[in-house]
């Protein structure tokens, strides 16, 4: 997967296609000379992954900082207190 491609992916797409990759890669369904391109293609999606979620939880920390955001308990429908 080049940089440019890995970019413009949205966090789920890239959770699937990573989840795809590695139950390939498990259950032994490419050959062994397409398992390195497949090795290296699932650790750039998990590397988009990791960057997308830090950014998020950095957002997160700076709102939290400032008091402008509520920590919300999607479970239990309401705020944290």
């Amino acid at each position: 997967m080049d940089k440019a491609k890995s970019e413009n992916i949205s966090f789920e797409a890239a959770l699937a296609e990573l989840d795809t990759v590695l139950n390939a890669l498990e259950k032994g369904d490419i050959p062994l000379e397409d398992a390195l391109a497949h090795y290296q293609r699932g650790m750039a999606l998990a590397a988009v992954c990791q960057q997308k979620l830090a950014t998020v939880e950095e957002k997160i920390e700076i709102l939290q900082a400032d008091g402008s955001l509520s920590a919300v308990d999607p479970a239990e429908g309401g705020r944290y207190e």
